[in-house]
């Protein structure tokens, strides 16, 4: 029978081994521990997953301070829109990819001739105060936004939508025409009956749960802070653990408001402050480098660099200039009824515009105060905007292109390198004779016509004398408009 050798035994091997023996050894021995590393780490790794920690707070700076948080009224204001999004829900929302998803909704059909959209709520939803949010608050908060004492800025989305109960968890609104992007209307965020249904329309605006508000959003409001002066210089929100969805990982979010961007900046520099956004300080990625001490970089986590990181996203907004093809050159409306005498109603003017545009040089030009957050688009639509299609045709810059188009469009070299149209335009009425009492013609006609038009004084000076007499009362006008 064959014993394992003692601890004691274990202790002599190295004396009784040779060199080669030895290294041989030690050699397995370090294999084995590598293997045994290896394999547990192996294991940690495939059996477990980064996930974030609920907890935790966030202080987010703002130049300005918000006046309404409230769907209402609140769209229009970038610091009330931040907030909105936070407090309140609505029917649909936006994903991370920008495409529109279910929020209060559970599900919803849309009739096949696109007039008629069926919402069905999600079970246990609750307002910040615990009341149960239902198909009524909806219907309120639409109806509201129609009515004109309210003086919604969203009231055109909702003028020709009649809004119809099913159930408490159910509602139906339909359209007088289809409209593709309605769901992007539903994104509307809800306000709860029980809270505003008793406060009357003049003071509505008035108001204390505009700047305290009562949603059913992922953030719940928890306190507001405010100087002697009334200037609001804290707002903040913690996670409401009731939310229908999941639940916001970070704790409390705070957003300390500031005057102006130099106060801003310098709370941001000891990072007094977590976060702030660049339209707050104009939007100069460039200049508010120069600015902040730590600097800024591109998306890497805080923790692991002192700088503040960087996020940015597309809008679909835009800004641009527009022609209107019937005008009057220069002007945004004819002077002359029933001519058009625009220079862009000719396609081939406008093509050339197009290709005499050096979006290249253009965003060169304008790099430094932006950065890299600059994209060339062919459309007055953003590629990143949901549901966008390209256009059929794109026009890249091309002189040569815009100079053969604005020949064909009729204008020819001032022979200082610079192409332009002589434009004879026929006015649509001309005054050729001599007129005085008791004239009859189509030139008094029209004098009295443009006298009528002037305002009410002289309406009331011409009383009945339209019909192309020159009589009393057109001398006394015409007096009158002398003077």
């Amino acid at each position: 029978m064959k014993k394992l050798p003692s601890f004691n035994q274990w202790k002599q091997i190295f004396k009784v081994l040779k060199k080669n023996e030895k290294i041989t050894l030690l050699i397995c021995f370090l294999l084995a521990i590598g293997s045994l590393f290896f394999l547990i780490s192996n294991f940690y790794l495939s059996n477990t997953k980064i996930a974030p920690s609920v907890g935790g707070n966030y202080k987010e700076g703002l130049v300005g301070q918000p006046r309404f948080i409230n769907p209402i009224y609140g769209e229009t204001n970038d610091i009330d829109r931040s907030l909105i999004q936070l407090v309140f829900s609505g029917l649909m929302t936006y994903d991370k990819d920008g495409k529109i998803v279910k929020d209060l909704a559970d599900s919803y059909k849309i009739s096949d001739d696109g007039k008629t959209y069926e919402f069905k709520l999600k079970d246990n939803i609750f307002w910040h105060d615990g009341e149960p949010l239902t198909a009524d608050d909806i219907i309120f908060t639409i109806k509201t936004i129609q009515n004109s004492d309210y003086k919604s800025p969203l009231r055109a989305n909702w003028i020709d939508v009649e809004v119809e109960k099913i159930s408490d968890k159910s509602l139906k609104l339909e359209l007088k025409t289809p409209y593709n992007s309605f769901l992007e209307n539903c994104t509307l965020k809800i306000i709860p009956k029980h809270i505003w249904q008793n406060i009357l329309p003049e003071n509505f605006i008035l108001s204390s749960y505009n700047l305290q508000p009562i949603g059913s959003g992922p953030y719940e409001f928890v306190k507001i802070g405010q100087t002697d002066t009334g200037f609001i210089k804290s707002l903040n929100l913690r996670s409401y653990r009731k939310y229908y969805a999941n639940p916001a990982f970070i704790s409390n979010i705070s957003f300390q408001f500031f005057e102006e961007k130099e106060d801003l900046i310098r709370a941001a520099n000891p990072k007094e402050i977590n976060g702030f956004t660049l339209a707050s300080l104009e939007n100069n990625e460039s200049e508010i480098e120069k600015e902040i001490s730590q600097g800024l970089s591109n998306n890497l986590p805080l923790q692991t660099d002192e700088k503040f990181s960087a996020y940015s996203f597309s809008l679909p907004r835009y800004f641009a200039v527009f022609f209107n093809p019937s005008a009057s050159s220069g002007q945004a409306h004819s002077a002359i009824p029933g001519q058009k005498s625009s220079i862009f109603s000719d396609k081939n003017t406008r093509k050339a515009l197009l290709y005499a545009v050096n979006k290249d040089e253009i965003i060169k030009s304008i790099s430094f105060d932006s950065k890299d957050n600059i994209s060339k688009v062919p459309s007055p639509i953003l590629p990143d905007f949901f549901g966008y299609q390209g256009p059929s045709t794109t026009y890249n810059f091309d002189v040569e292109k815009a100079k053969g188009l604005l020949d064909k469009a009729g204008f020819k070299d001032n022979g200082n390198g610079i192409k332009e149209k002589a434009i004879n335009k026929k006015p649509a009425f001309q005054f050729k004779g001599y007129l005085k009492t008791g004239s009859k013609s189509a030139e008094v006609n029209q004098l009295q016509s443009c006298l009528a038009r002037l305002d009410e004084d002289f309406k009331n000076l011409l009383k009945d004398e339209t019909s192309g007499t020159y009589g009393k009362a057109t001398e006394s006008a015409v007096t009158e408009f002398q003077k």
